[in-house]
């Protein structure tokens, strides 16, 4: 199985308080805003800004989302409170292996953390993994001093090891 362009559109998926969709050019400043959030981002273990090898343009992200959809790399899904447009977090699936297994990640606008919106963002997409069919397995890890990512994780995943960094997590969808 590979996971590799299946998709021509981002699927919309909704919670009790949440739609997840595709980023559009709407939401470019809302995702640069939280992209940039270097703070918030010393837990997400990923320098956006680095990977992009030159000072970004107000585009920059929005296009390297779009472009790892559109190559199979990445599914990035805007998290939204239903009912409004503004995008508050993204949750991504990336890290394929082109054998079904992909990792699962999550960040949430400082603004919005604590209610709760990244483990439900996180529990839509495992479920709509599992509904979809699109892999077989998703993992997931979070830094050991990320708690908030801990609880999540553990609320949706079953925790499969640790080294000195990472604490890891998986979950069978087949």
């Amino acid at each position: 199985m590979s996971e590799k362009n299946i998709l021509k559109e981002v699927p919309c998926i909704e919670t009790d308080r949440l739609l997840l969709n595709g980023i559009g050019t709407d939401d470019i400043d809302d995702y640069n805003a939280i992209v940039l959030d270097k703070e918030r981002n010393l837990m997400w273990g990923y320098d956006d800004v680095g990977a992009l090898g030159t000072e970004p343009k107000r585009e920059s992200f929005y296009e390297v989302v779009t472009t790892d959809f559109k190559n199979g790399d990445a599914l990035n899904f805007a998290v939204r409170e239903k009912g409004k447009t503004k995008l508050i977090g993204e949750a991504v699936l990336y890290d394929f292996d082109n054998r079904g297994c992909g990792e699962l990640g999550c960040r949430i606008a400082a603004e919005y953390s604590g209610l709760g919106y990244g483990a439900e963002a996180y529990k839509a997409v495992i479920d709509w993994v599992k509904r979809s069919g699109y892999l077989r397995k998703i993992v997931g890890k979070c830094f050991k001093g990320n708690i908030s990512s801990r609880k999540m994780l553990e609320k949706t995943m079953t925790p499969c090891g640790e080294d000195d960094k990472y604490y890891y997590y998986y979950v069978e969808v087949e």
